[in-house]
């Protein structure tokens, strides 16, 4: 099992393969994925890096970059406030990591980094807002033509 010093690295060395010129990785946590924020010199613009740890089944290439290009496609054909994700230098949405850390080849993600905060208490407002939102969703998911991996 790597270390968050270990996932640290990883993410530094996929870091090479972005336009993204960083300062500093903040660990975030860790549940199916490994996750830091990547901050810059520029307060507004940070970003979210995800180790994709899962079992190799469930996060194979394909399935992750089948939910990025969505995930492109939701931030250009609505209004919606998601993560847009980052393509790295060669212009593919999932960078492949190998390292001598782990016998398999470890699989990275970047997306633009969303300002919020926690959620205190379930409103009236907040629901409204939430389905209007998984409207949205629906309705863009039953139009999208998704690329077979």
């Amino acid at each position: 099992m790597l270390s968050e010093e270990d996932y640290a690295k990883v993410a530094k060395e996929a870091l090479r393969q972005y336009p993204i010129v960083w300062e500093k990785l903040v660990y975030l946590g860790k549940s199916d994925n490994v996750t830091f924020q990547v901050q810059t010199n520029d307060d507004n613009q940070k970003f979210l890096i995800k180790i994709h740890i899962a079992t190799i089944s469930i996060q194979s290439k394909g399935n992750i970059a089948s939910e990025l290009i969505w995930l492109e496609s939701l931030v250009k054909d609505t209004n919606l406030v998601v993560p847009a994700p980052v393509r790295n230098l060669q212009g593919d949405l999932v960078t492949e990591i190998s390292t001598d850390l782990s016998e398999n080849t470890i699989m990275v993600t970047i997306y633009h980094w969303i300002n919020g905060s926690v959620l205190k208490g379930f409103k009236r407002l907040v629901k409204w807002k939430m389905a209007k939102f998984y409207l949205v969703i629906m309705i863009h998911e039953m139009r999208c033509v998704r690329p077979i991996m």
